[in-house]
């Protein structure tokens, strides 16, 4: 199939809002980024989410080792967990 193009021309005030819309989500993706990686930057305190990312496991399974002596402390009304008593944690379950 071949395709032929066709320029278009829009006045200069259509071209500037569309600039201007353009400029406004590159802004707002380079924030949701920046934020992203303030999240992610902490790699010793984590939630229960990000436990189970770097875990690859279930929820449950992070409650079960709660049940079974996991330490955490609360972030406001957030669960966190210390990655060092984690694996303080998991080497004791060793055998």
């Amino acid at each position: 199939m071949n395709q032929t193009s066709i320029p278009v021309y829009l006045p200069e005030h259509v071209q500037q809002q569309i600039y201007q819309e353009m400029l406004e989500l590159a802004h707002k993706a380079v924030e949701k980024a920046k934020e992203e990686v303030k999240a992610t930057s902490n790699t010793r305190y984590l939630n229960k989410k990000g436990l189970c990312e770097y875990f690859t496991c279930a929820p449950r399974i992070i409650e079960q080792w709660q049940k079974e002596g996991l330490k955490s402390f609360l972030k406001g009304k957030e669960i966190m967990f210390d990655l060092k008593d984690v694996h303080e944690f998991l080497e004791k379950k060793k055998f």
